[in-house]
C-alpha cells in the first residue's frame, strides 16, 4: 500500500513552482442583438380621458410598432429602426396640456429608444439614425431629454 501511495504521489505535495499559464487575448464581437422596449398600455378614466389626438396618435403608434414587429422577425433593422421612428413620431400631436402626454411621451421614448438600436443594428446609427432622431427630437420637445441620455452613451454600429 506504501508502494501504491509513492508511485501516485502519495499526497504529498511537490515543490516545484508552477509555470504561469500563458492566456492569448480574446478578440470579442461587439453585441449586436438589442432587446426591444414594449409600448405602455393605459386606460381611460374621468380624470385622465383620452383626447382625439391622443387616440389617434395611439393607433398611430401601435400600427407602427406592430410594423416594426414584423420587419424584425425578418432581420430588417432598417425597416424596424423606421417604424420604430414614426412610431415616436405619432405622439408628437399630443398636447402638452393633454391628460395622456405623459403616457403619450413614456412611449414616444421606448418607440425612440428602439429606433436607435435598430438603427445601430442595421451598421447606420452613426451615419444616418443619429441625425434622424435629433431631427425626430426638434419635432416633439419631449423626447429631448431621451436624446440627450441616448447620445450620452450611444450604441455602437453593428457589422454583419
Amino acid at each position: 500500500m506504501v508502494a501504491a501511495l509513492a508511485a501516485c504521489g502519495g499526497g504529498s505535495k511537490s515543490t516545484r513552482p508552477e509555470a504561469p499559464m500563458q492566456l492569448e487575448p480574446m478578440q470579442l464581437e461587439p453585441i449586436c442583438e438589442f432587446g426591444m422596449g414594449v409600448l405602455y398600455m393605459t386606460v381611460a378614466s374621468p380624470h385622465a380621458p383620452f383626447s382625439n389626438e391622443f387616440q389617434s396618435a395611439e393607433a398611430t403608434a401601435h400600427r407602427e410598432y406592430e410594423l416594426a414587429s414584423t420587419a424584425l422577425e425578418k432581420q430588417d433593422h432598417a425597416t424596424a429602426a423606421a417604424h420604430h421612428l414614426s412610431c415616436s413620431q405619432a405622439y408628437a400631436g399630443v398636447q402638452a396640456t393633454d391628460p395622456q402626454r405623459a403616457h403619450a411621451t413614456k412611449n414616444a421614448e421606448v418607440c425612440f429608444g428602439n429606433a436607435a438600436y435598430n438603427y445601430a443594428s442595421a451598421g447606420t446609427f452613426a451615419s444616418t439614425g443619429k441625425a434622424k432622431l435629433e431631427a425626430a427630437a426638434v419635432v416633439d420637445p419631449a423626447l429631448r431629454p431621451a436624446l440627450e441620455k441616448l447620445l450620452a452613451s450611444p450604441p455602437h454600429d453593428c457589422t454583419k
